[in-house]
């Protein structure tokens, strides 16, 4: 019971985590990535409190993500990306308040994303790619005042993007190609002086180009194309010193 770290990642383990390891109730890391893990994540593993880095990633994990990890107050690193895992992302993941590191992609998780996310105030990394994940992106996320790089590609997002992202002055990569976003660029990404790449392509977002964008002093990367933006190009972008790609393909520009 006082086994505080297991480290068996990269090995050749196969069938599943055993439930048993929710017993270890003084383990701060549980590391068991890139194996061949299969079955369903133990609820078990809600019991330990203590628990700092869950890292699971890069197994064949099947099944929902149990509700129980809410219980895990203490965990700042939650890897559970390159499984096979379905079902709705749990509200109950909201309750992490420590957490900085998200990262559920490349899973078949479906349902949309839950609001109560929008409090982990800690959070700095926010990686959804390749999902089936759907409906709006909540408005809430834009209060995560410590997101760097939020990546969201490559789902079924619709409706607009909120508000409040980047108020803070710190997010770096915003990537939320090939979804369904419709409306505008909200003001928070069009003042967002800290963005080094912004991935907006194969959505139907709108609006005039010349008006949307503001001068990015680090940004090195942006895709627009693919949307319904239209108007002209604005001066600004002569501005963005460090700009190495521009990409505006397919769009109503003039």
């Amino acid at each position: 019971d006082n086994v505080v770290s297991i480290y068996m990642y990269r090995n050749h383990l196969s069938g599943p985590i055993p439930p048993s390891f929710g017993n270890l109730n003084m383990l701060e890391a549980l590391h068991l990535y890139s194996n061949n893990l299969s079955g369903l994540i133990p609820p078990e593993l809600g019991n330990l409190t203590s628990l700092d880095s869950l890292s699971l990633f890069n197994n064949k994990l099947n099944g929902s993500i149990p509700p129980s990890l809410g219980n895990l107050t203490n965990l700042t690193i939650l890897h559970l990306y390159g499984n096979q895992l379905s079902g709705s992302i749990p509200k109950e993941l909201g309750n992490l308040k420590f957490l900085e590191d998200l990262e559920l992609s490349d899973n078949m998780l479906t349902g949309s994303i839950p609001a109560t996310l929008g409090k982990l105030s800690n959070l700095k990394y926010f990686y959804v790619l390749e999902n089936q994940l759907s409906g709006p992106i909540p408005q809430e996320l834009g209060n995560l005042t410590k997101l760097v790089a939020m990546i969201m590609s490559e789902n079924q997002f619709s409706g607009h993007l909120p508000d409040k992202l980047c108020e803070s002055g710190v997010l770096r990569n915003f990537t939320v190609n090939d979804n369904m976003l419709t409306g505008p660029i909200p003001r928070g990404l069009k003042n967002c002086t800290s963005l080094l790449r912004a991935v907006f392509n194969g959505n139907q977002l709108t609006g005039n180009l010349s008006k949307m964008f503001g001068v990015y002093p680090h940004l090195d990367f942006m895709d627009l194309s693919n949307n319904n933006f239209h108007g002209e190009l604005s001066g600004n972008w002569g501005r963005c010193r460090n700009l190495s790609t521009l990409k505006i393909a397919e769009n109503n520009i003039s």
